[in-house]
């Protein structure tokens, strides 16, 4: 889903590639009156938007409680998630699968939480990431903390079966941050493979671009988090 898939209900659009301030107002207005949130959220034009940016969007409860420990625990452990199956810069179903099932187990979080947080993980799955500012965030994170993202980032990382050198200096780039041994990264990640019964298969080199099959997946998955709405 992209900005683009809304121009028909905006009355001030007449064309082009860009979403202008009147625009964003309009959409602001919309998604206001029928309780619509977004992922990125859409200011009053204080952001120009091209028609292509990716855009989330997801019924809006006014009960997400943003500030708690679990949930930003969570929120760090979502990203992390998303960076690593970016890693490589291509997406497979089989990773973007097991970042909305990682974030649907994780603990103490009510059900607005989780459904913001597969927003948030469709989002970054769909758009640039920057690891290097995840894992500058990360670094002081707790003992805790720091353990399950790894263990996450390594579940991400042999989803799809094929282990790739991006995704092993990702793994790589946490132990640094980590204070852990960085040598040692590679041989963890191969043995929690078979600890959880996988054969990865050699490694391929990365493409700049989403499949098709995966962006589509990206709609199919974000339609079920929607819940019955008519746009018309």
């Amino acid at each position: 889903m992209c900005f683009g898939d809304f121009v028909e209900l905006l009355p001030s659009y007449e064309g082009g590639v860009r979403l202008c301030k009147e625009g964003q107002e309009e959409l602001a207005a919309f998604f206001e009156t029928h309780l619509l949130a977004s992922i990125p959220q859409v200011h009053r034009g204080t952001v120009v938007r091209t028609l292509s940016s990716p855009i989330v969007v997801f019924q809006d409860s006014g009960l997400i409680d943003k500030s708690s420990e679990s949930f930003r625990y969570a929120s760090m452990v979502t990203k992390a998630a998303a960076v690593m199956a970016k890693s490589d810069s291509v997406v497979s179903e089989e990773e973007s699968s097991r970042v909305l099932e990682r974030v649907e187990g994780l603990p103490y979080l009510t059900a607005d939480q989780k459904l913001y947080l597969k927003a948030l993980s469709l989002y970054l799955l769909s758009s640039e990431t920057r690891r290097d500012l995840l894992v500058k965030k990360v670094s002081d994170a707790s003992p805790a903390l720091r353990n399950t993202i790894v263990e996450v980032a390594m579940d991400i990382a042999i989803a799809d079966g094929v282990l790739e050198e991006a995704e092993v200096g990702f793994l790589q780039d946490l132990y640094r941050a980590f204070d852990m041994d960085v040598r040692s990264a590679r041989k963890d990640l191969e043995k929690y493979a078979r600890e959880h019964y996988i054969v990865l298969e050699k490694r391929r080199e990365a493409t700049a671009n989403l499949s098709e099959n995966t962006i589509d997946e990206f709609d199919d998955v974000l339609g079920d988090l929607l819940t019955e709405f008519d746009f018309e």
